[in-house]
């Protein structure tokens, strides 16, 4: 199926409940939204403690009404966000076949935001990563992606070698690759979904 989605000016304004919905670019909730950015900080169930900063951002509806829970995403003209278990609504870096954004996370204090410079997320993201003394670097990025049936999981070695099973070229020069991170599964990634944009 063609991913209309991922065409900016055909995109519809509106909530997507589920997966199907994105794809055929037919949004069933078309009532007017907005935006609101928030941070919290939530248990760690590695370090089963409460030191995870997590940016927010979540949707209210325009005319007070109240807001539908049960939702894959939306769409605000503008950028396709996903609803992520733990980290409500984050917007989608590249949109494809396997539509894909990054996170930050820090170790000793995990943290968690999407690199997406037009996100209203981000800035305050970043406010509290000043704060805390934090630099980003390589090692700290985590890529996320969207599989065939719509659910989001983090890219490893073992997700993208399945990913490229088909185009033995790519999965060649992956398998060639001494450093699998997230920037190398990200260029990857942005391979196999320009192939897919091309061969629908």
């Amino acid at each position: 199926m063609k991913l209309f989605a991922q065409q900016p000016t055909q995109r519809q304004t509106g909530i997507y409940k589920t997966y199907q919905e994105f794809l055929e670019n037919k949004p069933s909730i078309t009532k007017a939204f907005r935006l609101m950015s928030d941070t919290s900080l939530e248990f760690n169930e590695n370090t089963q403690k409460m030191d995870t900063v997590v940016g927010k951002l979540k949707y209210v509806f325009t005319d007070g009404s109240k807001m539908v829970s049960d939702i894959w995403g939306l769409c605000d003209s503008d950028k396709v966000y996903i609803k992520l278990k733990g980290f409500n609504i984050v917007p989608l870096a590249h949109l494809g076949k396997y539509p894909y954004t990054y996170f930050v996370r820090k170790p000793g204090f995990t943290f968690f935001i999407p690199l997406d410079a037009a996100s209203v997320w981000l800035a305050a993201s970043l406010t509290t990563l000043s704060a805390i003394g934090s630099a980003i670097s390589p090692d700290d990025l985590v890529l996320v992606y969207i599989d065939e049936k719509g659910k989001c999981y983090e890219m490893d070695t073992p997700r993208m070698f399945k990913i490229l099973r088909s185009q033995k070229d790519l999965h060649d020069a992956f398998w060639d690759e001494k450093k699998k991170k997230a920037v190398v599964y990200e260029k990857y990634l942005h391979l196999i979904n320009e192939r897919y944009a091309a061969n629908p």
